[in-house]
């Protein structure tokens, strides 16, 4: 069961890394699309140690935020597509507002989920990595 539990944390913690690789030149390019879900319950589950007792609360959590990230999907989608042939400044500023508050609802859920467990599963649960509804913000410089 150990060994099942780092096999899945190991490949969770691989995949922003390949995605990184598959990037172009500069940083930009043809990287992976934003992931419409968090990491997958059962994966949370192992790579975590979610006793039975945490499950249904952690569950129900994990929805809800699955959920947010859904709607984060389909928001970037919609900005696709209106955006194309089209530099509406103010709606572009407009969709980003609404993906930045959706990300912070997104971390709110991710927080409660964080105080659901024991401090033996903090460090594991912070290895794994942050849902995110928009892309971080890259610094120039």
């Amino acid at each position: 069961m150990r060994a099942l539990s780092m096999l899945v944390l190991c490949t969770l913690l691989a995949a922003p890394a390949l995605a990184q690789e598959r990037r172009g030149p500069g940083g930009r390019g043809s990287g992976m699309a934003m992931p419409e879900q968090w990491v997958p319950f059962d994966s949370l589950v192992l790579a975590v140690a979610v006793s039975d007792a945490q499950r249904p609360e952690v569950a129900r959590l994990h929805a809800e935020l699955d959920t947010l990230m859904q709607r984060g999907a389909a928001l970037r989608r919609q900005a696709r597509e209106e955006m194309q042939g089209s530099r509406n400044m103010d709606r572009m500023r407009s969709l980003r507002d609404q993906l930045d508050f959706l990300q912070q609802d997104v971390a709110r859920k991710h927080q409660a989920i964080r105080k659901l467990l024991s401090a033996e599963q903090h460090a594991a649960f912070d290895a794994l990595r942050a849902p995110r509804v928009v892309p971080e913000r890259r610094r120039r410089g």
